[in-house]
């Protein structure tokens, strides 16, 4: 029982890309006004880091729909997106490592998750992804940084 219930919540963030692709986010590499999401703990420089802005909860724990999502080069073992034009308000972000650009999050066989993932505030969850009490943020300055360390 168990099982089924940690592989059904991993499933839920490894469909995390088919979210981040869905949407046309503004999104800049250089440093400028707006919410700057720094992504450190990369083991190398691989593929692309994923990227996913949440604004309810609802979308936090969707695998169809996000506020903003990205997909950013992994630079000295960091990445960075800026995100602009972001009204104030509660987000969340939630991130992976997709190392092959595969397009999704891989996993063993148990559903957990092979490559390395990060939520806001660092945020952990038991058995899946963490609660969206747990991961948001209040957005009230437009020159936030948010620094996301990867498991």
């Amino acid at each position: 029982m168990k099982l089924i219930k940690i592989t059904n919540m991993l499933l839920i963030f490894c469909l995390l890309p088919l979210a981040v692709f869905s949407q046309d986010a503004p999104v800049e590499k250089s440093e400028s006004r707006g919410l700057t999401v720094k992504i450190t703990g990369l083991k190398n420089d691989r593929g692309k880091v994923m990227i996913a802005l949440c604004n309810s909860e609802e979308n936090f724990s969707s695998h169809e729909e996000v506020f903003r999502g990205a997909a950013v080069e992994v630079v000295n073992k960091e990445a960075q997106a800026v995100f602009k034009d972001i009204p104030p308000g509660e987000y969340a972000v939630k991130v992976f490592h997709d190392q092959n650009e595969n397009g999704k999050m891989d996993t063993n066989f148990l559903g957990i998750p092979r490559e390395k993932y990060g939520f806001s505030n660092n945020a952990k969850g038991k058995f899946g992804p963490p609660k969206w009490k747990d991961a948001k943020f209040d957005f009230v300055n437009p020159d936030t940084t948010l620094e996301i360390r990867l498991n």
